[in-house]
């Protein structure tokens, strides 16, 4: 078995057993998996299971884990893993968070793994969220040099209804120390990435549909086949929480 998966498969039993009551697990299905404007999935279905729990007071410690079909993205990996620990400060209408990222991909040729830092600001204005995050993976050879992913996003009720709209901006940035590696989070260096959607929930089950975008360009990208499945699609996906 490959260290990242072993590494993942021992830490979830962890994260399960640290559940509190306010405790999630989500599975979904997504029509095309998107990070940041980029499919993990090269334009393939994906499946994605999410577990989390609180550890005390605003500790929390989460899991993911995604098909990703042998992604050409991240060295034909089967599946991509993410292990969050993370902690939360509310204050009033406030919240502020903050955390590390571990980046697993099981099944991928080479060392692809990877840290994030991760931290962020949102506040509730009457039925609406907005935040601003910023993600940082320091300089690692898995990923050609250092990344820098800024985003601002909202998420508004539509008031009377079980259907929220939903938004984002992105600016993906850093240097580059190997030029194939860093394609792999920048396949046309510095970019942006944006997105509008709508989520509808109904007691357990979620459906949302959005429209993504980024102005990558492959036909000036150093690696094209990196910089496919980056440009406006719709993204369709169902879930359902427990």
């Amino acid at each position: 078995m490959r260290p990242a998966l072993a590494f993942a498969l021992a830490c979830v039993p962890t994260i399960a057993g640290a559940q509190a009551p306010r405790d999630i697990v989500t599975v979904e299905a997504l029509s095309d998996l998107v990070e940041r404007g980029l499919s993990a999935t090269d334009g393939k279905g994906a499946l994605r299971a999410r577990i989390g729990g609180t550890v005390a007071g605003g500790f929390r410690l989460d899991a993911s884990a995604a098909t990703l079909r042998g992604s050409i993205r991240n060295g034909g990996a089967d599946a991509g893993i993410d292990l969050i620990a993370s902690y939360r400060a509310v204050r009033g209408t406030l919240s502020l968070d903050g955390g590390v990222t571990g980046r697993l991909y099981a099944g991928a040729s080479g060392k692809l793994d990877y840290v994030e830092l991760f931290g962020g600001a949102s506040a509730l204005i009457g039925p609406a969220e907005v935040g601003l995050t910023a993600a940082y993976a320091p300089d690692q050879a898995s990923i050609g040099g250092d990344n820098l992913y800024l985003r601002a996003r909202a998420v508004a009720a539509v008031i009377g209804t079980p259907i929220s709209l939903t938004g984002h901006v992105g600016r993906s940035s850093g240097s580059v120390d190997d030029v194939a590696r860093s394609a792999r989070l920048r396949p046309d260096g510095t970019y942006h990435d944006w997105s509008v959607g709508a989520e509808y929930v109904r007691g357990a089950v979620t459906l949302g549909l959005s429209y993504t975008d980024s102005d990558v360009r492959p036909d000036r990208a150093p690696l094209p086949a990196l910089a496919r499945r980056s440009g406006a699609r719709l993204i369709a996906r169902a879930g359902l929480t427990f």
